[in-house]
């Protein structure tokens, strides 16, 4: 497989990409990884310095953060497409910033990266972007029939291909090679497509290949999580507004159908739509033209359509929670992606790969999985499936000090029936020097699991807080007490991680705050 490390430079070709954002670390760590990835970075500290520089160097991507000084990312945002309406825009946000990503999204960025991100994102974002740049630039159309559909580059195992060829998508089973199969053949059309599987087998990605092997690769992928959609919001959502057109509309917005024009929308667990928003959507896609809500203006749709369910939809169906129409339009191809349980043979490569791209991320040596780790992997039922896999790879190289993952450093997240006796139980003890760090007070409640007291709530609590104090005292002693460095590995705001700290009583250097010693206050 090649990783995005790999994919990058492939893309690149010296591709220009301008960097903007405030912080001077962020801005040089960007700019040395990818002119390692052999891209051409240039760098601005603020929207007008980017604006100056887009103006005289005409980038091929730009990297913009939101939170910018003098003038806002998204009026940063809009001005840079006004100097170059083709440039490939990848904005990065806070984390926990969805509604920020959104507004960015419905105005045609072409991603976002949330902080904290690792290499690989920044990578394939960038690559992702580059390439399209380069399609949109090419007098040969961007997919050819007599040519093979774009290679798959996520660096997600679910839709990448291992060094060597000899695995499809990280995976060997001959299930996941038919999923292979039916991506490959189906990607080329207009069909629409419905992926099916348990929640955490990787359906997104899946939908991603599609769209990356479809002849609107070079256009926007928008996904839409259905669940999260209110009923009274649904079509503003879908097909936009009108301002005025119901109370707080105090301006007129794209839908997620027009954003993701000339490319593909993605509706996640559709399901989950309420009767008058399936209707809705059944209209929408027979007649390939909607209405923003307050207009009577209708607007051409030009958007694939792939959409996901972790539930049957034909037992909706015969239950009456799903329109039997619109699920027959739905379903012109139907994938489904089995769970992880029920292809065993994949768990050992998947497990290789996310060892690997973990170690490269902290920079460390790739460890190995040893024999009795391996079968205590093969001995667990997978309830989060792939997911599950990857974070549970992720943790054990963050705790494997050697060269090999031994059973002891798998740390499960949840124990189903079957694989309890395979869960490691979360280490509290003193002793170990991994969960020391300048500050040797243990302030959260000890984990006993000879006498459990209190209700099912609190004993969880209680069990959780160990856990967590743990992980976030090894990790600050991974990266020296350095809590940029740590909030960026656990995938959590730095202000989190400072209060976590606090409260644990954990010591750490906090380079955002000028003259902050880190630690307990007082």
């Amino acid at each position: 497989m090649p990783s995005s490390a790999t994919v990058g430079p492939a893309s690149a070709c010296r591709a220009r990409v301008l960097i903007t954002d405030d912080e001077p670390d962020v801005r040089w760590s960007l700019a040395t990884l990818l002119s390692r990835e052999g891209y051409e970075p240039i760098e601005a500290a603020d929207g007008p310095t980017a604006l100056e520089l887009a103006r005289r160097n005409a980038p091929d991507v730009a990297l913009l953060d939101l939170n910018l000084p003098r003038r806002h990312g998204l009026e940063v945002f809009r001005d840079l497409l006004e100097v170059d309406p083709g440039l490939p825009v990848v904005v990065i946000t806070a984390h926990g910033s969805p509604d920020a990503a959104r507004q960015v999204a419905s105005q045609g960025a072409f991603g976002y990266l949330s902080k904290p991100f690792n290499n690989e994102d920044v990578l394939f974002a960038v690559g992702r972007a580059a390439e399209a740049r380069r399609r949109a630039s090419a007098t040969t159309p961007a997919w050819a029939p007599s040519s093979p559909p774009p290679s798959f580059a996520n660096p997600d195992p679910i839709v990448s291909e291992l060094e060597g060829g000899s695995t499809v998508w990280g995976c060997v089973s001959t299930a996941m090679r038919r999923v292979a199969d039916q991506v490959r053949r189906v990607a080329p059309t207009e069909f629409v497509v419905v992926v099916l599987g348990e929640t955490g087998v990787g359906k997104e990605q899946v939908a991603q290949a599609i769209h990356r092997g479809s002849r609107r690769c070079a256009g926007p992928f928008v996904p839409v999580d259905c669940g999260a959609l209110p009923d009274h919001l649904v079509e503003s959502e879908l097909f936009g507004h009108e301002r005025g057109a119901f109370t707080g509309a105090d301006r007129s917005r794209s839908g997620r159908f027009e954003t993701a024009r000339g490319g593909t929308l993605f509706l996640d667990e559709i399901g989950n739509l309420s009767e008058s928003a399936q209707a809705s959507l059944l209209r929408a896609i027979q007649d390939r033209c909607a209405t923003r809500v307050g207009s009577d203006t209708p607007r051409r749709l030009d958007a694939r359509i792939v959409v996901a369910t972790h539930a049957r939809l034909d037992d909706r169906v015969a239950q009456g929670r799903f329109r039997r129409d619109l699920f027959h339009r739905l379903a012109e191809f139907v994938i489904t992606v089995p769970p992880l349980r029920e292809r065993p043979e994949d768990i050992a490569p998947l497990a290789r790969l996310f060892v690997a791209q973990t170690a490269r991320e902290l920079e460390r040596p790739n460890p190995i999985l040893t024999d009795e780790t391996l079968r205590r992997l093969h001995h667990h039922s997978w309830p989060g499936n792939v997911r599950e896999l990857r974070n549970l790879m992720r943790r054990a190289v963050l705790w494997a000090d050697g060269d090999q993952i031994e059973p002891d450093h798998l740390e499960f997240a949840e124990a189903s029936p079957q694989s309890q006796s395979n869960v490691a139980t979360p280490r509290s003890s003193e002793s170990d020097s991994r969960f020391q760090l300048g500050n040797d007070r243990d302030p959260s409640p000890s984990m006993s699991h000879d006498e459990p007291t209190g209700s099912l709530k609190e004993i969880v609590r209680r069990h959780v807080a160990v856990v967590e104090r743990q992980a976030v005292a090894a990790t600050l002693k991974q990266t020296g007490g350095n809590l940029t460095r740590a909030a960026r590995l656990l995938g959590v705001d730095a202000k989190t991680l400072r209060t976590k700290a606090r409260a644990y009583g954990l010591d750490f250097r906090d380079p955002d705050r000028a003259g902050s010693s880190g630690g307990l206050e007082g």
